[in-house]
């Protein structure tokens, strides 16, 4: 696994285009997002070599495998964005 934490499970991530309302423009390569409690939320499919710490958000787990993760890559209060397309 590449540094010993993590190894993407997908074949390659998507390439995002988030637009924030203040007029910045940020890449954010990741599997997905969603929209949750005020924030739109980047995850990605890993699976890491050990149980995760505090720091890292998990917004799920796997059944059959307590070791693949779906994790927050970046999330952006929802009062900030503007715009999010595929880039």
């Amino acid at each position: 696994m590449p540094h010993g934490l993590a190894e993407w499970r997908s074949t390659e991530p998507s390439a995002w285009r988030v637009t924030l309302k203040s007029g910045p423009v940020i890449d954010v390569w990741a599997d997905g997002f969603q929209e949750l409690d005020g924030y739109v939320v980047f995850t990605a499919l890993v699976d890491v070599d050990r149980p995760p710490q505090d720091s890292i958000l998990v917004m799920g787990k796997t059944p059959s495998n307590p070791l693949r993760l779906d994790v927050a890559v970046a999330r952006f209060p929802q009062d900030d964005v503007s715009d999010v397309s595929s880039a």
